[in-house]
């Protein structure tokens, strides 16, 4: 889906979908508003829904910014003209210079940066004439830093002239609502119901030894909207929340409550102003006295569990610990902290500091950008496997 390189192409204005050239006054759109923001830096949410929290992607390209630019245009619907439609390839941006650029990408939702150009395009509402729907469209673009100005452009149907503003910081994803937990309850399992087919399907979700279920009962206030489509909401996802514990440990997401069965992967949004709740359930380990619920790499709330009553079959003599218990004697702390690069290849033993205890435990992948390397503990799952700095490693 993505492209580069302008193609001065025709814009398809028809009827539905429609190739060929068309009457000038069918390819003309009017400016409405246009505004436009500059960023050093970008966190990506490409790849996001596959990883854990709090390792974020950061793009940045040495001597470029990225240009946000979001535009509202006037389509001239008529009886012939019911839909407005063009490729990512026709848009771009002209610098003072002649060098011309594509998007190279666009917010899939404010925050959340995608590699996905987006095409404009929009039809004519059902209601036309007594009804209009502008084009709203939004797109990120690389220039060059220090650029002063731009021509922005979607084919040849509208073009504008952009002043390049101060670079600033990008938004997060968590800067467009307001989150709180109203209750927090353990359950020893999760009954969950289907009907299928006019049956009955009955089941209940399991947590392995050691853990316990959390539901949090977590309110969602809009505060600004965060579609660039131009809808007045806040839309969020079942994935972009995680729960961490006290050691900063992500816990496992069960998913969100739907009617009698609980969905992985469930799609919200919320008006702008107005609050909703949604029921999570998250697997934690038993005895925890706190937990931080995060929306994508943004701590939102802090969970006092502490007080919590366990559920009936549940005993705090099954609580997890909460660091690896040696297998073996624990070994003496080291004088100097280990380097990285000395240790940090795949297949090294190694002694990890954890909680002020250094443990056995073997180099699984490394080093990553910020130097870290991923560990496992020796007699312990790979639940335990954790990213760990240089000052925690030791050679063994």
């Amino acid at each position: 889906m993505r492209s580069r390189g302008f193609t001065a192409a025709i814009l398809a204005i028809a009827a539905g979908v429609a190739f060929g050239p068309r009457p000038a006054e069918a390819q003309d759109l009017s400016v409405i508003s246009i505004e436009t923001h500059a960023y050093p830096s970008l966190v990506s949410w490409h790849e996001r829904d596959g990883r854990p929290c709090c390792h974020p992607e950061t793009l940045a390209t040495q001597g470029m910014i990225f240009l946000d630019v979001r535009g509202v245009f006037d389509v001239p619907w008529s009886d012939t003209v019911t839909r407005f439609s063009a490729s990512s390839r026709d848009v771009r941006v002209t610098l003072p210079d002649g060098s011309q650029f594509n998007p190279v990408g666009s917010y899939d939702y404010f925050g959340m940066y995608h590699f996905t150009a987006s095409s404009p395009s929009a039809s004519r509402p059902n209601g036309w004439p007594a009804e209009d729907r502008d084009l709203v469209y939004q797109a990120i673009f690389l220039i060059p830093a220090g650029t002063p100005s731009v021509t922005f452009a979607i084919g040849e149907s509208v073009s504008a002239e952009l002043t390049v503003p101060a670079v600033a910081e990008a938004p997060a994803a968590a800067d467009f609502a307001a989150f709180q937990v109203l209750n927090a309850s353990y359950l020893a399992a999760v009954p969950v119901s289907r009907n299928q087919s006019s049956q009955d399907i009955t089941g209940v979700i399991t947590a392995p030894p050691g853990n316990v279920f959390v539901e949090l009962e977590v309110a969602i206030t809009g505060q600004q909207a965060n579609d660039p489509r131009g809808q007045d909401r806040f839309y969020y996802h079942t994935q972009d929340f995680h729960l961490l514990d006290p050691n900063g440990r992500e816990t496992g997401r069960i998913g969100e409550r739907f009617m009698d069965f609980v969905m992985a992967h469930q799609f919200n949004s919320v008006n702008a102003g107005a609050t909703d709740t949604e029921d999570m359930i998250w697997s934690v380990p038993v005895g925890i006295a706190s937990a931080t619920l995060y929306f994508g790499d943004t701590p939102v709330a802090e969970i006092d569990l502490s007080g919590l009553a366990l559920p009936d079959g549940v005993s705090a003599a099954a609580a997890a610990p909460a660091a690896p218990v040696a297998v073996a004697p624990a070994v003496p702390a080291p004088t100097v902290p280990a380097e990285a690069p000395d240790l940090c290849a795949s297949g090294t033993p190694v002694l990890i500091e954890s909680n002020g205890t250094w443990y056995p435990g073997m180099v699984e992948d490394g080093p990553s950008d910020t130097g870290e390397c991923k560990v496992s503990y020796d007699g312990y799952s790979s639940d335990y496997n954790e990213w760990v700095g240089p000052e925690r490693l030791q050679a063994r």
